[in-house]
């Protein structure tokens, strides 16, 4: 997705950083277990008798050096709320449903700043089927659920929810350990074209209590690239950068649900307009984010 403002342009393709692990393997597996010298056994178990709530708060800010070592910035904050429902499982494989119950945004641009409700949106589901071990396999209407940003056109809330769920390793795992994630994505918005690679390897830390719940705490570092080249150039820059970024999440092991995590990534790199015979203007982006279990 970018951002016009006059003649700069400003990628917003951090949504889709939310990703801090992905693609570990689907193997299913009936219950947590295990033991400090064998290792645990870490699964999604998604409660049948009632919702999940989640609320999570994205703090995103992008920055561009122009030509005469003018800098201009553009932020983009967004609170949801939303409500996760399992309908049943087979196969290893969770059958969700996704509805958003509040979202909040709010928009800092050199033009001024834009905040509202997004009130279109609540109430609105969408389809969801979950591995075990936490890999999204599909969504079904997600992207159908459309808001206005304003100045930066309309986005759907496909990509906040691509990789919601963090991975979980493929064989049981003792404390001090690690699994490796990898993904490559494709920004859909405005035919961008930018793709996303990133590698998060994760480490089981040891446990500690949430809100009263025991978890396992697991530590992520992520590694990765920003490509996108334009069929159209003059609207659209090309955008190479190189993404690093930290997570922590926490677990509820015993019964199988994630309760906090919170992430922070950054990308520095450039972006080009006008095609290969453009100049090359530095870039910075940031995304912060942190997901809460309210119930």
């Amino acid at each position: 997705m970018y951002c016009r403002f006059g003649s700069w342009t400003f990628p917003v393709v951090l949504p889709v950083l939310l990703a801090i692990g992905l693609s570990a393997g689907c193997a299913a597996r009936k219950n947590s277990s295990g033991d400090p010298r064998t290792g645990w056994v870490l699964t999604y178990r998604m409660p049948d008798d009632h919702s999940l709530s989640y609320q999570s708060t994205i703090e995103q800010t992008h920055s561009m050096r122009g030509m005469g070592g003018r800098t201009r910035a553009f932020g983009a904050d967004r609170t949801i709320e939303f409500s996760v429902r399992s309908e049943g499982s087979g196969e290893g494989n969770h059958q969700l449903t996704i509805t958003i119950d509040r979202m909040d945004i709010r928009l800092e641009t050199p033009r001024g700043e834009m905040s509202r409700e997004v009130g279109e949106i609540a109430g609105k589901s969408f389809e969801m089927v979950l591995s075990s071990l936490g890999e999204e396999l599909s969504l079904s209407g997600a992207e159908e659920i459309v808001y206005d940003l304003g100045p930066t056109g309309r986005q759907d809330v496909e990509n906040d929810f691509l990789t919601f769920f963090p991975d979980l390793a493929s064989r049981p795992v003792r404390v001090g350990e690690t699994w490796t994630s990898t993904s490559t994505m494709t920004d859909k918005a405005y035919s961008s074209g930018a793709t996303v690679n990133l590698e998060t390897v994760h480490t089981l830390e040891g446990f500690e209590t949430v809100d009263g719940t025991e978890c396992v705490k697991i530590t992520s570092a992520i590694t990765g690239t920003l490509e996108g080249t334009s069929a159209n150039p003059r609207e659209i820059p090309a955008v190479d950068g190189t993404i690093k970024g930290t997570g922590v999440w926490y677990f509820a092991h015993k019964k199988g649900v994630l309760v906090k995590m919170t992430t922070h990534v950054r990308t520095t790199g450039q972006m080009t307009m006008g095609g290969p015979q453009g100049i090359p203007m530095p870039m910075t982006q940031e995304m912060s984010v942190e997901t809460v279990l309210l119930r």
